[in-house]
């Protein structure tokens, strides 16, 4: 690496090396420290999801932090709704629902709702589904510890859903 070019090749790593630390990717992390904002999204861990209008089989897959097991309907699931727990108020502004090895296993139009008692919930946006990913995207980052997503209109496949994941 005697040429130009390869010195300042070498400049670069080591300018990238000794930045990586620095930029905020700390691998030792604690989500539940004091570096950790309190209104940040839970661990999946500890939220519980639930179903109204609609038989699901293996609820708990969409949010068991599997990519191999899903939730999915049964029979016909228009109206079908669920509801996860996030067991504390957390600030997010998107939710992404992964079809997991169903990527026709899409509702064709959502809802999702939101609330911080599980009883008044607010309706947030309704919006279409999309094939393997759907994501749904808020305007404004909003604060609630239920948000509830309902099928408005099925897809041509059961719903289903291997991760829901929050941001």
């Amino acid at each position: 690496m005697g040429t130009k070019h390869g010195r300042i090749f070498l400049r670069i790593l080591v300018a990238v090396v000794v930045m990586i630390p620095l930029c905020g990717c700390d691998p030792v992390f604690n989500p539940l420290g004091p570096r950790a904002n309190r209104d940040a999204i839970s661990l999946p861990l500890v939220w519980r999801i639930s179903s109204q209008g609609g038989t699901f089989k293996n609820l708990r897959g969409a949010i068991d932090g599997l990519a191999i097991t899903k939730a999915e309907t049964v029979g016909n699931y228009r109206g079908t709704s669920i509801t996860v727990d996030l067991k504390r108020p957390c600030i997010f502004n998107t939710v992404v629902l992964v079809h997991g090895d169903k990527p026709f296993g899409f509702a064709r139009t959502i809802s999702l709702a939101t609330s911080r008692d599980g009883k008044n919930f607010t309706q947030q946006i309704t919006t279409q589904g999309t094939r393997k990913f759907t994501y749904i995207n808020l305007l404004t980052s909003t604060t609630a510890r239920y948000i509830r997503i309902t099928v408005v209109k099925p897809g041509t496949e059961p719903w289903a859903i291997s991760q829901i994941y929050f941001q």
